[in-house]
């Protein structure tokens, strides 16, 4: 789960930079878009950031993205070997 883990630690990182804001000024806005439901769940921001700054992130899969907009978008196209699948 390394490169969800990346994807959270980028979004904290944008979240944390004073430098960055939203559109017209508005606080900014980070969707991070896993393909696999199972991924989204298994990296939770929780501890990472305040609640404040935790509601700039929402976590989607991308059908569950379909209608939402962000000022940053980190898509994740790595899948996860889960051991408890089987192809």
């Amino acid at each position: 789960m390394a490169h969800l883990k990346y994807a959270c630690d980028l979004a904290i990182e944008a979240v944390n930079d004073a430098s960055l804001t939203g559109l017209n000024g508005k606080q900014k806005e980070i969707l991070i878009i896993s393909f696999y439901t199972a991924e989204v769940h298994q990296r939770v921001l929780n501890g990472d950031l305040s609640r404040d700054k935790r509601s700039q992130i929402a976590l989607r899969t991308v059908d569950g993205s379909q209608g939402f907009s962000a000022d940053l978008v980190i898509v994740d196209f790595v899948q996860a070997f889960l051991p408890w699948h089987h192809l």
